[in-house]
């Protein structure tokens, strides 16, 4: 029950088995457990870490390079097909104002663990000077309740204008399901990560903190603006998410195609 299966079911009986012709593996888990495996082995990860194809012969991340066609970038928060769907829909102004008419709290920052440089605390804390931020995640956490990951979080930011979307690393072309979250959740998202998130992802839609130059207080400037303006708030709401509007539609396709030239050749 996984994205892969789905795709792979379209053309091939896909037999789950322990002696494989081909291993689809991540970073996670017990260490380079995927070398047990004499047969093609194939990379997903939607960390911050570059494929290594002497232990590879096929990769899928969010990195862009080009390899033949060994290597294809399909970032995590694609991996959520339905969750990355909702974001080409299109509220009209009506359901907007409902939208912001019924937000219960001014912005939240929901997370497991610190990140590297201490950039997102330094972001809540320069909020945090303006209005309340709700800290609902385990890290942080200024509330006597804890967010769970997944449609309780997804529930939660519906209630909050703004939200802290911020990797834990920046590093060109990595994003994860932050900003997805926060889309989905019909809250503006406060981005910090990826400098190239403009690339796919459209301007007017959130607030992107690279364009600032970890300027945080002119972030917090631009806040305090959409906040205290609801028909700036409403335009950014209404917008258009994906930079290009068939940008999922065209990324499925090329990940598909990739899938499909992987799997149909003799794995020996």
């Amino acid at each position: 029950n996984n994205r892969f299966v789905d795709i792979l079911r379209k053309w091939f009986e896909v037999k789950i088995c322990s002696e494989p012709d081909f291993v689809i593996a991540s970073v996670l888990g017990e260490p380079f457990e995927y070398l047990k495996y004499n047969c093609v082995r194939i990379l997903y990860t939607g960390e911050p870490l570059s494929p290594d194809f002497n232990l590879f012969d096929y990769a899928i991340s969010f990195e862009n390079i080009k390899f033949d066609d060994r290597h294809y970038r399909y970032p995590y928060p694609l991996y959520n097909h339905q969750r990355a769907d909702a974001l080409n829909e299109t509220l009209t102004l009506e359901k907007a104002k409902q939208i912001l008419n019924e937000k219960k709290y001014f912005c939240n920052f929901i997370y497991s663990h610190p990140s590297a440089n201490g950039d997102r605390e330094a972001l809540l804390a320069e909020i945090a000077s303006y209005k309340d931020v709700e800290c609902v995640g385990s890290y942080k956490n200024n509330r006597n309740y804890t967010v769970k990951f997944g449609q309780e979080k997804i529930d939660f930011v519906k209630k909050c204008k703004f939200t802290i979307a911020c990797e834990s690393v920046s590093f060109p072309g990595f994003v994860t399901e932050k900003l997805r979250d926060a889309f989905a959740g019909f809250s503006i998202p406060i981005y910090l990560g990826d400098p190239n998130v403009e690339n796919e992802y459209a301007p007017n839609a959130f607030i992107n903190c690279n364009q600032s130059r970890y300027n945080f207080g002119e972030i917090l400037e631009r806040i305090r603006e959409i906040d205290q303006n609801d028909e700036l708030y409403l335009e950014m709401l209404m917008a258009q998410k994906y930079a290009d509007k068939d940008y999922l539609k065209k990324m499925d396709t090329g990940f598909e195609i990739f899938l499909y030239k992987i799997f149909s050749q003799n794995p020996n």
